[in-house]
């Protein structure tokens, strides 16, 4: 029983150590664009929205507050800027203001409403999400990309290169790739030896 814990544990640690290399952080996905909504003048609607891939498209989640109980709004995305948006649009939803003055409706971006439009294409600083009351738009947000992850300089002196900047050194891949395989090969060989 000992010698079968010591296989499998074994085989796990192995598996574990490629899946880590095979897995660098730089392969994982930049957050989601949040941006905050700034209330027109008159309005203190506030809030913001998450924009995140869906599929091929894009979800839009938004968070109000300030909005006139049970009165109707309408999110939409237009090219431009707040001061100045263009008259093509999508609507993202159609919501009523909650009875304390929130909602939380969400949509997706689809082109002429049926084709779904990528996350790149909407967050680029070139796009701005409205809401519309029965008085005009009470709220804007500019659709900015999403915020990269900070990568260090590199050390000006001392040890350059990716250790010297805290990134993985390729030397340290290698071992750990070739200890991952030896601990499979061992946890097979010990398979093998206890079928015999």
């Amino acid at each position: 029983m000992n010698r079968v814990l010591k296989v499998v544990a074994g085989s796990l640690l192995g598996m574990a150590t490629i899946v880590a290399v095979m897995s660098p952080a730089s392969a994982q996905m930049p957050g989601s664009p949040v941006v905050e909504f700034e209330g027109a003048v008159g309005s203190s609607v506030a809030g913001s929205a998450v924009l995140a891939p869906l599929g091929e498209g894009t979800a839009v989640d938004l968070g109000l507050r300030g909005l006139e109980a049970g009165v109707e709004y309408t999110a939409t995305l237009h090219g431009g800027s707040c001061e100045q948006p263009s008259a093509s649009l999508t609507e993202i939803a159609s919501f009523t203001g909650g009875a304390d003055g929130t909602a939380t409706p969400g949509g997706e971006v689809l082109f002429r409403g049926t084709e779904p439009v990528a996350l790149a294409a909407v967050a680029d600083g070139e796009h701005v999400i409205l809401v519309s009351g029965p008085s005009g738009v009470v709220a804007c947000a500019v659709v900015t990309a999403p915020a990269m992850p900070a990568v260090p300089a590199p050390a000006e002196s001392g040890n350059a290169g990716l250790a010297g900047s805290g990134g993985t050194h390729p030397a340290s891949l290698a071992v750990l790739g070739a200890l991952g395989v030896a601990a499979m090969v061992f946890g097979a060989r010990q398979v093998t030896a206890l079928r015999d």
